[in-house]
């Protein structure tokens, strides 16, 4: 069910999410040594141009066999086709690239006098706001069993941000800091996430998992 309050994408593009997500589990052979980072750079260069498997693994910064097996659990997926020479992308594929960008807000921070958060990222993600500390505890782990273990994390709601548990001076310097005209749209809730730019992977894959445990059944 969705939660209270929140802004779940269409069937369609929950399915593409969804899609997403399935190409970076486990399987027997165990996690695959790229994230949904990876999915996601890999669907926005091959939205460009195609290209072989060399040049998306410089662009990725990727070994070519790691590239191999998610480009293979890609079209599997229907995200990509393959080529003569390469990959492109599918209308599928750009539809779930689309509805990362449309559910998932992020923009590029910068947080002063704050270790760690000189060079951040911000992102929006629609679900239920997490107004109490059990619900920003709960959105951590998240990003602790990526290995992200320094965040921030609040709330946008009813036109407001703010993060509980922290003091009023410091909620005053990140909200400051923060570009939250490019993250926040009129009516706009959610879990406003902030993380080093070092943790971005995590903070993606925190995100889109956000979001689909928040909507687990598509909208009719």
């Amino acid at each position: 069910m969705r939660a209270p309050g929140t802004r779940c994408p269409s069937r369609e593009d929950l399915e593409a999410l969804r899609k997403l997500a399935r190409t970076t589990e486990a399987t027997k052979g165990g996690s695959p040594s790229y994230s949904l980072w990876h999915v996601v750079r890999a669907l926005e260069e091959l939205s460009k141009e195609p290209l072989g498997r060399p040049a998306l693994a410089s662009a990725l910064g990727l070994g070519e066999s790691s590239v191999k097996t998610m480009l293979a659990r890609l079209e599997a997926a229907g995200l990509v086709a393959k080529l003569p020479r390469g990959h492109c992308i599918t209308d599928e594929g750009r539809r779930a690239l689309d509805a990362v960008s449309k559910y998932v807000k992020a923009a590029s921070c910068s947080i002063g006098g704050l270790q760690g958060f000189g060079s951040c990222v911000a992102a929006l993600v629609p679900s239920r706001p997490p107004l109490e500390l059990v619900d920003i505890y709960a959105i951590r782990d998240h990003l602790v069993s990526r290995g992200c273990r320094v965040a921030i994390i609040g709330y946008v709601a009813g036109g407001a941000a703010g993060f509980p548990g922290l003091p009023d001076h410091i909620q005053g310097q990140i909200l400051a800091s923060l570009p939250l005209g490019r993250l926040m749209e009129a009516g706009a809730e959610g879990a406003l996430l902030v993380t080093p730019r070092a943790c971005e992977a995590a903070l993606m894959e925190a995100a889109v998992e956000i979001l689909l445990s928040s909507c687990q059944e598509p909208p009719g």
